[in-house]
């Protein structure tokens, strides 16, 4: 029998011991299937959202041409009326740095041939002679010829390796076709594309006439068609009603002639919109005189 002592000695022993901590009660088994199956049902639900986003841009497929409006649904100006609200508008500014805008938006296919094409205005909107770099090779006749004609710089390796560095110091750009593998190998289109700048045969920039290329374009604009739009510089803000009349007249005969050169494709002009540098656009409507009798074109043609 044990004694007294024996039993408060193991009561002791017991006392010493550290106490257990409580374990969490796990899931019961009956409730897994049950709270992974909650789990699951979101990401379904995601997934199937994101297939119906799929499945309704397929539907939504871009339309085969262009998006055009009828201009004949918005206010249209006079060109002498579209001039008198863009002085306004240019009030306290600086003539000499504003210059007047022409924005053609064409009725065009989206899968359509891109139309580009130069001008020699009949009234020249540049203050300033453009500068000509010419790509041909290093010191050849044709570099002297190029620079004897008036071209800024000509040459090949060095012209080739200031442009990949940025330094584009010139405003239009030639190439000789001696010179035209060079130009492809150097995969400068990111480069100049984006300005207008990058030679091709068919603008007439990649030429072996390098001379009379760079007498003809002296006072000669480019365009190129984006987006189903035109957007070219039409002349400076010290421009007559008469003067800006002949240029955009100008420049819409020489569309026409472009699209009527196309083969397959079918355009048409839409809307024919005037703005300046910091003014709203003006929808033209074909007419030049103003509608205001109080108003001549002799008081829009005196300096700001």
């Amino acid at each position: 029998m044990a004694t007294p002592y024996h039993c408060l000695a193991s009561m002791a022993r017991l006392s010493l011991r550290s106490a257990s901590r409580p374990t969490l009660a796990s899931t019961p088994r009956i409730l897994v299937p049950a709270a992974t199956q909650t789990r699951n049902a979101g990401g379904k639900n995601i997934t199937k959202l994101r297939e119906q986003k799929i499945k309704d841009k397929k539907k939504k497929k871009l339309s085969k041409d262009f998006k055009s409006y009828d201009p004949t649904k918005f206010p249209q100006f006079s060109l002498c009326d579209a001039v008198r609200y863009l002085r306004a508008c240019e009030v306290g500014r600086p003539p000499q740095s504003i210059m007047y805008s022409l924005s053609v938006r064409l009725k065009t296919p989206r899968n359509g041939a891109v139309i580009k094409g130069r001008l020699r205005f009949p009234n020249n909107i540049r203050t300033t002679e453009s500068r000509v770099a010419v790509i041909c090779p290093d010191d050849s006749e044709i570099a002297v010829e190029a620079l004897q004609a008036g071209a800024v710089i000509a040459g090949e390796k060095a012209l080739l390796e200031s442009i990949k560095n940025g330094e584009i110091n010139f405003d239009k750009l030639f190439c000789h076709p001696n010179s035209e593998a060079a130009l492809g190998k150097a995969n400068l289109g990111r480069i100049l594309g984006p300005k207008g700048l990058m030679p091709s045969k068919k603008l007439g920039t990649i030429t072996h006439k390098i001379t009379s290329a760079i007498q003809d374009s002296a006072g000669a604009e480019e365009y190129r068609e984006k987006q189903g739009a035109i957007r070219l510089p039409i002349g400076p803000l010290g421009f007559s009603p008469r003067q800006l009349s002949q240029n955009v007249t100008a420049f819409i005969d020489n569309l026409k002639e472009e699209i009527s050169h196309l083969e397959g494709y079918k355009k048409e002009i839409r809307e024919v919109v005037l703005s300046t540098t910091n003014g709203p656009g003006f929808n033209l409507n074909g007419l030049v005189e103003p509608t205001d009798e109080k108003v001549t074109m002799a008081q829009l043609s005196h300096v700001m």
